[in-house]
């Protein structure tokens, strides 16, 4: 296989594709009931990132976005209004879809 100019990345395997591709995922953060519960960062996308790391998924993009307020409640399984957005590897999609993440 001989390499193309701006091509950064050509595969023999249509695994190895769907590892660089990857899935956008999102989950909508709680008070305090996520899975990477207890954090003792308060920065959203540390945390989360740490437990996605932690559970061996491969993490190729992650932000946190404010996309309201949140819910009027301070319980712990109430909205934050925050919104985790992970892009991680085709084969972790079905993992993280069991734990809460959602397809975007």
């Amino acid at each position: 296989m001989f390499p193309l100019p701006g091509c950064d990345f050509l595969s023999d395997s249509p695994e190895e594709e769907k590892l660089v591709m990857g899935q956008w995922l999102t989950y909508q953060q709680t008070q305090c009931a996520d899975p990477w519960e207890p954090c003792t960062s308060q920065d959203a996308k540390a945390c989360a990132g740490e437990y996605i790391k932690q559970q061996g998924f491969t993490v190729l993009k992650i932000s946190v976005t404010r996309e309201n307020d949140g819910a009027s409640c301070l319980a712990c399984t109430c909205l934050s209004g925050q919104v985790v957005k992970v892009k991680v590897s085709e084969t972790d999609v079905s993992k993280l879809l069991a734990v809460g993440f959602k397809k975007q």
